[in-house]
């Protein structure tokens, strides 16, 4: 049989994509010859792409992306070829009047997979390889793995903080994360590293205007970033892509939970730890029981 040609349409941001990745492993492991096309938003799906997993990004943003959206248009000739020459299209959109199924349909693909992105009853990763069943394969492991090697002079002590996320409810106070970073610091005679990314303007604000003098590390994309966290020490943060992406870097990951559950959208594998706040307020968890571990996860 022919090496299948494969497309994977997914959104969503770091951390949707990252819990997808197994999807993307187990395609490349049942077909190691295929062709597999990721339709996402390039800046994340990159990393796939560079670890090696897919063979092609091309952009959600795109034009002709933009007519499987849409009722009232039958698909342009050239989306419809593009999409008609996969022997197996899987769509992980967010579709709940059907239209992008239905012009999916309209386009022909050998085979059509598709499972809604809403997470209810399992972990995110088991509930996106479920979609594998379809295809026969089973047995999928469910811990995303990207597999960089570490940047060049990389010493494999440092532990990194990441005190931000996508929504400010599910940051704990920095001042905490100060705190837990001072004993660090006094653990093991270097500082941590501070992350920043693109949606941490606020609190990477109130962190210069603190000064606490650990250094910072920020601006890198994706996979340069990934490159970064690789075979460090430690990883501390929120409930975050970032948080999940450490943890496809197999990095020891401490991740923080408050308002979401742990049991659908925690960072996979048994390298990671969760401490959950008692309530839904990340304020509400004290800083011993997050010291605790980070000093059991470093001795």
């Amino acid at each position: 049989m022919k090496p299948a040609r494969m497309l994977v349409i997914r959104g969503g941001a770091i951390g949707d994509f990252l819990v997808t990745l197994p999807v993307l492993q187990a395609l490349r492991n049942r077909w190691p010859e295929g062709y597999i096309e990721v339709a996402g938003y390039p800046h994340v799906a990159n990393l796939a792409l560079e670890a090696g997993i897919v063979n092609r990004v091309v952009s959600l943003d795109k034009a002709d992306m933009a007519r499987l959206f849409a009722w009232e248009a039958a698909p342009p000739d050239g989306l419809r070829s593009w999409i008609a020459g996969f022997d197996i299209v899987i769509n992980f959109l967010h579709d709940p009047d059907g239209t992008v199924s239905a012009n999916l349909k309209a386009c022909g693909p050998r085979t059509l997979i598709e499972r809604s992105p809403q997470v209810e009853h399992r972990h995110a990763a088991e509930h996106f390889i479920g979609a594998l069943e379809d295809l026969a394969i089973y047995d999928v492991d469910p811990v995303p793995r990207l597999g960089f090697s570490p940047s060049k002079g990389a010493t494999g002590d440092s532990v990194f903080i990441h005190p931000g996320s996508g929504s400010p409810k599910k940051n704990w106070p920095l001042e905490h994360f100060l705190v837990v970073a001072k004993r660090i610091h006094n653990l093991l005679r270097q500082p941590p590293v501070f992350l920043f990314g693109e949606a941490d303007h606020r609190v990477r604000q109130r962190y210069l205007h603190l000064d606490p003098g650990c250094p910072v590390l920020e601006g890198l994309d994706l996979p340069s970033l990934a490159r970064e966290l690789t075979g460090s020490r430690l990883f501390l943060g929120n409930d975050s892509g970032i948080a999940h992406l450490a943890a496809a870097c197999a990095v020891p990951v401490l991740a923080l939970f408050g308002p979401s559950d742990p049991n659908l959208w925690r960072p996979y594998g048994d390298h990671v730890t969760v401490v959950r706040s008692p309530d839904a307020s990340m304020g509400a968890l004290p800083v011993e029981p997050v010291w605790d571990a980070v000093a059991n996860l470093l001795t």
